[in-house]
């Protein structure tokens, strides 16, 4: 079977699009992109007395995000955390916008 440059033949479209499909269930569905220097200003209003400038947690119990603490989880998962608190850490719940949970999201993967 000849195939034009460009052009995959359906079985092998097939399979490219399982494997997308498969990749996006394990991933955790949608990425979200999120604007890296807002979440850096909001970083430093909210975040940076207990986590530190670069990152790497002040006050105990502060994950070490330069390390990856805390960030081995899907962006949804860092929402929850960052949206209902957690231990120590206040609920920002109706403290930040929607997608400025991202925007910090965003921001703290940087440290890593």
């Amino acid at each position: 079977m000849r195939v034009l440059p460009g052009y995959l033949s359906a079985p092998v479209r097939a399979s490219l699009l399982g494997c997308l499909f498969f990749a996006g269930m394990t991933t955790g569905g949608t990425v979200l992109a999120g604007d890296f220097f807002n979440g850096e200003k909001i970083y430093k209003t909210y975040c940076q007395n207990c986590h530190g400038a670069n990152g790497r947690g002040l006050i105990g119990g502060a994950p070490n995000f330069a390390r990856g603490q805390g960030l081995m989880k899907t962006d949804a998962g860092l929402y929850e955390t960052i949206v209902a608190g957690r231990n120590a850490m206040p609920a920002f719940r109706g403290v930040l916008k929607e997608e400025e949970f991202f925007d910090v999201i965003t921001y703290i993967r940087s440290f890593y």
